[in-house]
């Protein structure tokens, strides 16, 4: 309160109700813009929202790429296997092994 603030004795300073209205922080916010701070909190918020859809259509982005490269995987591993397995038959049917004497 007043009783630790030293006391000023010249100007504006002498007034004690102003000096209290200085310190009171109540008092300090008359003045403020309500309305411009209530609109920056909005554009926060907005602002948020907005990255956290975007982080959001990312993370289905990167989804839906890893499932497409896990499927191209798995149809070049069975291409693969049939390839193997089709060339594994023709040397059973139409190789013969020669037997070296």
């Amino acid at each position: 309160g007043l009783a630790e603030m030293p006391r000023f004795t010249s100007g504006n300073n002498a007034d004690p109700q102003r000096l209290e209205r200085i310190l009171d922080a109540k008092q300090r916010l008359i003045g403020v813009d309500v309305d411009a701070l209530n609109a920056q909190v909005e554009e926060k918020r907005r602002r948020q929202e907005e990255e956290k859809a975007h982080e959001q259509q990312y993370a289905e982005a990167l989804a839906s790429h890893v499932a497409t490269m896990t499927m191209g995987q798995l149809d070049a591993a069975a291409l693969r296997k049939e390839w193997d397995r089709s060339v594994q038959d023709f040397r059973s049917t139409n190789q013969v092994m020669s037997h070296a004497s």
